[in-house]
């Protein structure tokens, strides 16, 4: 949400049209939908909610969760219009290596700060 809103202010415009939203992990439902809001022409992520999740199996933490809303970006993007692209697993292998580098470094409170 932050860089939609970022760059629209730095473009002067709400819509975004032919921009990406580039991100590590699958983009939440709130930010997918302002993606399509934004006109913007689609998400790149590397991880995915699945991903995540195996994560947190993994790797329990009471102050990291990676807590995650079961709909995927590609069901929101699926519903909005305009429709936007999305493109699943880029860099995949080099985001996963974050994970480790996240959760050590997550704010006290439960969460990464997004943008």
């Amino acid at each position: 949400m932050e860089a939609i809103r970022a760059a629209a202010e730095r473009t002067g415009s709400r819509y975004l049209t032919g921009a990406y939203l580039l991100t590590t992990l699958e983009p939440c439902p709130m930010c997918t939908a302002a993606a399509i809001w934004a006109k913007m022409r689609g998400v790149v992520f590397g991880v995915t909610q699945l991903d995540a999740r195996q994560w947190a199996a993994e790797h329990p933490d009471r102050t990291f969760t990676w807590r995650q809303i079961g709909i995927r970006a590609r069901d929101v993007a699926r519903a909005g219009h305009p429709r936007l692209d999305v493109h699943e697993e880029v860099c995949r292998e080099e985001c996963l290596e974050l994970f480790p580098l996240t959760a050590r470094h997550a704010p006290v409170g439960g969460g990464a700060k997004s943008g």
